[in-house]
C-alpha cells in the first residue's frame, strides 16, 4: 500500500469517527430534550386531577361578591346555612350551639380540607404540604400556652383546640390538664415542638410573646427545609412562595416588636431566614431604626414601601398595627394568586388554595361573629381579606 493510500484510509477513518461522534452527540441532545419534555408532561399529568379538584372546591369566601351576599343576609343563622353549602360542617342551629362551637367546627373543616389536599396532590409537592400543616399544629400549642397564661377554664380552652396531625386528641388532653405554661410545654415535649419551646422557655421563662415567635420561627424553618425535599419540577414555585412568605413574616414580626417595645437583640433573635427581597442586613436596618414611621422609610427601594405607606395612614389615626397586618395579609393572598397564575398547570393552584383557605376561614368567623354582635356590613367588610378584582 502506497503512502497516498495510507493517508486516504486514515482520513476516511477520522471522517467516519467524527461523523459517528456528531451523530452520537445529536442523539444524546435529543434524548435529553425529550426527557425534559417528558418530565414536563408527567408534571402536568400528575397535577391535572388535583388542580381540577381544587378549582371545584374553590375559595368562595375570599371573593367580594360572595362575602357581600353573606353580609346581605338577615341573620348569622342564614349566613351559616349558606356557608355550610360550601362544605363547612356547621350545626343547623348556630344560635343554639353558640359561636364558639361553630368556630371550632369551622376549624375542624379547615383541617379536613388541608388533609384532602395533602392526600390528593402528587408526591412531588407533598413535603411542602406536610411542612405547611405544621402551622396548624403550632396554632393549637399557641392557644394552649396563652390560655394557661391567662387562666382560661378547662371547658373554654377545650372549645378552642382541634386535633391536626402531631397535636392529636391525646396531646390536646394533656395540654388541657396542664395547670401552667410550663406544664403545657411538658405536655408537648414528645412532639417536634418540644425542644424549641423548652429552649425558648429557658431563655425567656414563660414569656408568651417569645414562645409564639419561637413557634413561628420553627414553622418557617420547616417550610424552608421542604424546598430540598420537593421534586425539582415544583421547587422553583415553592421557593418563590416561601421567600415571599418569609419577607411578610419578618415585616409583621418587626412591626409587632416595635409596638411591644422588644429590644433589637430579641427582635433579631426571632427573624426567619430565606426572605426573597429582604436580606439580613436590610432587616437589621429595619430593626435598628427607632419607630414604625422610620422603618417604613427604610423600605425605600423595595416592593413593600407603597403597601406599608398606605397602611401608615390608618396607623397615624388609630395607633394600631392592625392596618399593617391586614395590608401584609392581603399582600400574601395577592402573591399566592400571582404564583397560581404563573404555575397554573403545576403547584401554583395548591399554594393559592391553602393560603386563600386560611383567609376564608378568618372571613367566615368575622362575618358570623360580626352579624351575631349586630355589626353593620359596613363595619364588618373592612375586617375581611379578599382577592383583588373579584
Amino acid at each position: 500500500m502506497g503512502l497516498m493510500e495510507i493517508i486516504e484510509e486514515l482520513v476516511l477513518k477520522d471522517t467516519l469517527a467524527f461523523a459517528l461522534l456528531v451523530i452520537g452527540v445529536a442523539v444524546l441532545i435529543t434524548i435529553i430534550l425529550l426527557m425534559s419534555y417528558f418530565n414536563i408532561l408527567i408534571t402536568i399529568a400528575s397535577f391535572s386531577y388535583p388542580n381540577a379538584r381544587l378549582r371545584a372546591m374553590g375559595n368562595p369566601f375570599v371573593t367580594k361578591k360572595r362575602l357581600t351576599e353573606l353580609l346581605e343576609l338577615s341573620s348569622s343563622q342564614e349566613a351559616a346555612l349558606e356557608i355550610s353549602k360550601e362544605g363547612y360542617k356547621l350545626p343547623p342551629n348556630i344560635e343554639k350551639v353558640g359561636l364558639d362551637e361553630a368556630e371550632r367546627l369551622i376549624e375542624l373543616t379547615h383541617v379536613e380540607f388541608l388533609k384532602k389536599v395533602l392526600a390528593s396532590d402528587p408526591q412531588s409537592l407533598r413535603p411542602f404540604l406536610e411542612a405547611y400543616l405544621i402551622k396548624y399544629d403550632a396554632m393549637q400549642v399557641k392557644k394552649a400556652l396563652r390560655a394557661k397564661k391567662n387562666g382560661m377554664s378547662f371547658e373554654d380552652l377545650k372549645m378552642r383546640l382541634v386535633p391536626v396531625k402531631e397535636i392529636d386528641e391525646e396531646i390536646i388532653e394533656n395540654m388541657l390538664e396542664a395547670g401552667s405554661v410550663d406544664e403545657v410545654i411538658s405536655a408537648v415535649k414528645s412532639t417536634r415542638f418540644g425542644d424549641t419551646l423548652s429552649k425558648t422557655a429557658g431563655e425567656y421563662k414563660d414569656d408568651i410573646v417569645a414562645l409564639d415567635l419561637a413557634l413561628d420561627q420553627f414553622f418557617s424553618k420547616e417550610l424552608r427545609l421542604s424546598i430540598t425535599r420537593v421534586d425539582t419540577s415544583v421547587s422553583e414555585t415553592v421557593t418563590l412562595f416561601i421567600g415571599k412568605h418569609a419577607d411578610i413574616t419578618n415585616l409583621k414580626h418587626i412591626i409587632r416588636s416595635k409596638q411591644q417595645g422588644l429590644d433589637p437583640q430579641t427582635t433579631e433573635r426571632f427573624l426567619v431566614e430565606g426572605g426573597r427581597i429582604l436580606a439580613l442586613w436590610k432587616l437589621r436596618q429595619l430593626i435598628e431604626v427607632k419607630g414604625i414611621p422610620e422603618m417604613i422609610t427604610e423600605l425605600e427601594g423595595t416592593p413593600y414601601l407603597e403597601i406599608m405607606r398606605n397602611a401608615m395612614q390608618d396607623y397615624n389615626v388609630s395607633r394600631s398595627i392592625y392596618s399593617f397586618e391586614m395590608a401584609l395579609d392581603k399582600l400574601l393572598l395577592t402573591e399566592a394568586q400571582e404564583i397560581s397564575s404563573s404555575a397554573l398547570i403545576a403547584a401554583g393552584p395548591t399554594i393559592k388554595f391553602i393560603v386563600a383557605k386560611e383567609f376564608e376561614v378568618r372571613n367566615i368567623k368575622a362575618v358570623l361573629r360580626g352579624m351575631h354582635e349586630g355589626l353593620s356590613p359596613e363595619r364588618i367588610m373592612p375586617m375581611l381579606i379578599m382577592e383583588e378584582g373579584i
